[in-house]
């Protein structure tokens, strides 16, 4: 299928020709018999190679509108498809900077979902994560929070992947997302052991990574 930008020039270049030929045609036939003819006015003040100009000016047209059309829908598909990378690439980015950080229970089930531990490395990730799991309740625990900045998207951590905010369930390996009735966090009801510290009374949420603010005592 032809696209509206190559219909575009096409159309212009066919009618730029038409209409540049008869001029043209009537400069290099001056005194003959053809530039006689072509001088002849058929309208009052309009010859005929004129009017025969006049036939491309149309197709020029035409394929001007077509060309602009067909750019102006190139940039908006191209617009698109950046804005669409650039709401999946920061939530990449946000589990990759997690998992390069200390254990939490988050990265230590993506890590099982990607490699296979050995029995020391297995053993190591199940200690840190009880100390870290244990270190996330004493923060969580009869505390409020209040959120800063809110996410769109729910890490899954099972596998890793993102899914929408208001899901009950991973909508790739199908893991269904823990809620808690207390000590939750506001925005998608995980339960704050998940939750890890960033700075001073700045956290993160582990499964939306939603940024909370521990209120004060």
């Amino acid at each position: 299928m032809v696209s509206k930008v190559t219909l575009g020039l096409v159309l212009s270049v066919l009618g730029l020709g038409v209409a540049l030929s008869p001029t043209l045609l009537f400069m290099f036939t001056l005194g003959t018999p053809l530039g006689d003819a072509l001088a002849m006015e058929v309208i009052p003040s309009v010859p005929m190679y004129l009017l025969l100009s006049m036939v491309g000016v149309p197709p020029s047209m035409m394929g001007a509108y077509l060309f602009r059309k067909g750019i102006r829908e190139l940039i908006a598909s191209q617009v698109l498809e950046s804005v669409a990378a650039s709401r999946s690439e920061p939530q990449v980015e946000e589990v990759n900077q997690y998992k390069e950080g200390p254990l939490t229970p988050l990265n230590v089930k993506v890590a099982q979902a990607n490699t296979q531990p050995s029995n020391s490395q297995t053993s190591a990730n199940t200690n840190a994560q009880s100390v870290q799991t244990s270190s996330a309740r004493s923060v969580g625990k009869a505390q409020k929070f209040s959120v800063k900045t809110k996410s769109e998207w729910k890490v899954c951590p099972s596998c890793g992947q993102s899914t929408e905010l208001g899901a009950e369930s991973c909508g790739y390996c199908g893991h269904r997302f823990p809620k808690s009735s207390s000590e939750s966090c506001p925005v998608c009801g995980a339960p704050l052991t998940y939750a890890r510290r960033i700075t001073g009374d700045l956290y993160a949420c582990g499964i939306c990574f939603s940024e909370l603010v521990k209120a004060a005592a």
